[in-house]
């Protein structure tokens, strides 16, 4: 008897032993070349969804060890599976199986950062057809952290410098302390720490500059190498950058007739940022008139010599003051018999010239003088910049300034005893 009783206890033991019920916990991860589940903790980007599987086996060495069920109409075991993240349930189901182990899924969960595990009751049924636990297990726990998010990258400086001067252009953002900086310019004419683009650089700061005054660009950045791992790729946006010119130009009428109106025009053209004034003796400069645009109309109401002038302050460029002078006489026929200093005496005609503006040559028809004469061209700054002499009085046509620069000129035509003076503006 005693016999007996020891081989039953050690049977007991032996089984207790066998009968170690264990969950093991994995996530499916995309890998290449081959994905599959796995027991690894892993990183997400805030969150994500994920599918997970348990398998659970009540006896982990001997084949259909579990407890007999002893419901004759069911002789199924029952499954009662939970999901928790930090110890909070987040999805659970119940199920039934013939055998006493089983795989489970979790499949479409919304992830955060946390601690993850699966609980599994695994259960029998008795004579009255109840569930009664037979083992409850924990499987092991992923760790689910998450990476930082992408950093805002931007990029700081003046896009407005003036005439060709250098503005400094930062990329911002990068807190990794890490990468190259890769410069591009839409425009090959600008420059990056004097030399052309594209240019890669540790530095996240660049010296950007124009070689063409007036001139337009669009500055990009690709940040590469950046070790530091981040949710997100970077969006480095791009930087706009013009070339303010502080050089401006006006023409208007060079004579006029009195409660007569006179546009006076700018080059450059623009909306905003002009300051007019105007003058009689060309000394006391009234206030500004409200006009803010490159173009005004003044009105002459009595005869005299006026003056008017215009200057720009655009993104801070500060341009020169640019100036008409402009005669106003008692008659429209005296226009036409005064020399550009305000003197009567010499003939003074009206000329066409066209196409004005132009961008290649300009012609002027029928001068209509009676003897041969000279075409003078002066710049702003009353340089000769073109000069034909001796042009018959017979010629219909008359071409000059292929070779002028853009810019407003004045152009002369003259002899001893007649007089021709046009303004006109090469693009």
């Amino acid at each position: 008897m005693k016999k007996v009783l020891y081989l039953i206890v050690c049977l007991v033991v032996i089984q207790s032993k066998l009968y170690a019920a264990f969950a093991v916990f994995e996530h499916y991860q995309y890998l290449t070349p081959v994905s599959g589940y796995a027991g690894t903790n892993f990183v997400v980007c805030g969150s994500a969804l994920k599918d997970f599987r348990v398998y659970y086996q009540y006896c982990s060495l001997t084949p259909g060890c579990a407890p007999a069920n002893l419901c004759l109409t069911n002789g199924n075991y029952r499954f009662k599976v939970t999901l928790y993240r930090n110890g909070v349930s987040v999805a659970s189901h119940t199920f039934q199986a013939s055998g006493s182990w089983t795989y489970d899924y979790f499949n479409g969960i919304t992830v955060t950062p946390g601690t993850y595990n699966v609980g599994v009751v695994f259960q029998k049924s008795n004579l009255l057809c109840s569930w009664v636990d037979v083992s409850t297990t924990t499987s092991n726990s992923l760790v689910v952290t998450t990476l930082p998010a992408a950093p805002v990258i931007s990029i700081s400086g003046n896009s407005n410098p003036c005439n060709t001067s250098g503005t400094t252009f930062t990329v911002n953002g990068n807190t990794s302390g890490t990468g190259t900086y890769t410069w591009t310019s839409s425009n090959p004419t600008f420059r990056i720490n004097g030399v052309s683009f594209p240019l890669t650089t540790t530095s996240n700061s660049a010296v950007i500059n124009a070689t063409v005054i007036g001139s337009t660009s669009t500055i990009s950045v690709t940040l590469n190498g950046v070790t530091t791992p981040y949710c997100g790729a970077f969006n480095v946006p791009t930087k706009p950058i013009q070339s303010i010119s502080t050089s401006i130009s006006m023409y208007g009428p060079d004579c006029i007739p009195p409660h007569t109106s006179g546009t006076m025009i700018t080059t450059p053209a623009g909306s905003s940022g002009y300051t007019w004034q105007s003058s009689s003796d060309n000394i006391n400069w009234s206030p500004n008139f409200p006009q803010t645009s490159s173009t005004i109309n003044i009105l002459f109401q009595a005869p005299g010599t006026y003056y008017t002038r215009v200057q720009r302050n655009w993104h801070g460029c500060i341009s020169n003051w640019a100036y008409q002078t402009t005669f106003c006489t008692t008659s429209s026929d005296q226009c036409r018999t005064m020399s550009s200093n305000g003197v009567a005496g010499v003939q003074e005609y009206e000329i066409s010239v066209y196409p004005n503006p132009s961008y290649n040559d300009f012609t002027i028809e029928n001068p209509g003088f009676a003897s041969n004469f000279s075409l003078v061209v002066y710049d702003l700054l009353g340089k000769v910049v073109e000069k034909i002499s001796d042009i018959s009085s017979f010629d219909s046509k008359v071409l000059f300034g292929s070779q002028l620069q853009k810019g407003i000129y004045t152009v002369v035509l003259m002899n001893e005893s007649e007089r021709a003076t046009k303004r006109v503006v090469k693009q």
